[in-house]
């Protein structure tokens, strides 16, 4: 049965058919360096950037640098991972401490949102974008949501 001039099976010619044209290759214009950041010079304070390249002089792990789909991935699994871990930490202060915990307890606890922070800092590099402007996307998607009402509630779009 033929439905009009649909094209609904039509496909780009593959290579070694006719009409098959093969595309210009995208140029890939590698990322640059990373600069430097000696933390010593940072006089207590420490902005979104520094810390994201400071945490990027620190990365090993596989392509990184790549924005690849192997780099986020393991970023995201790894990311996974320490939240868990951080989850985990809390988790254990109420169950054995009945809430109650000490001034080492808060300390593990804080290691933990180091390394879940060192992968969001990591991820957000791999998909080319600053820290800073993860953060103040997500503070402007939260003023919105505020704005209309929606804070609590569920969905992504609310």
């Amino acid at each position: 049965m033929t439905i009009g001039t649909s094209q609904v099976n039509a496909r780009e010619p593959r290579r070694g058919e006719v009409g098959y044209q093969q595309k210009p290759k995208k140029s890939v214009e590698p990322k640059p360096t990373p600069q430097k950041v000696d933390l010593a010079d940072l006089d207590g304070g420490l902005t979104l950037l520094q810390y994201q390249l400071a945490a990027h002089n620190t990365a090993i792990y596989p392509e990184v640098g790549t924005g690849s789909l192997t780099a986020l991935s393991y970023l995201f699994l790894k990311l996974n991972g320490e939240a868990g871990e951080a989850g985990e930490k809390f988790a254990k202060l109420i169950r054995d401490k009945g809430g109650r915990g000490d001034l080492n307890d808060r300390e593990e606890v804080l290691k933990e949102l180091g390394d879940v922070l060192w992968y969001v800092a990591m991820l957000a590099d791999e998909l080319d974008e600053s820290l800073e402007e993860v953060a103040k996307r997500n503070i402007a998607k939260l003023k919105d949501r505020q704005e209309r009402g929606v804070l609590g509630g569920s969905g992504d779009n609310r």
